[in-house]
């Protein structure tokens, strides 16, 4: 069931692509975020 899951949500977030963006920007944010913490770790 959970496969069948992940399969829609594929297909809803390419029918999505601003929702596709938007997840984007926020992982690509949260890695800027971890090398900003190594940087204050030096």
């Amino acid at each position: 069931v959970q496969g069948a899951i992940k399969e829609v949500a594929k297909g809803l977030n390419l029918a999505n692509p601003l929702k596709l963006v938007k997840e984007r920007e926020r992982e690509s944010q949260r890695e800027r975020e971890r090398e900003g913490a190594e940087d204050d770790s030096l």
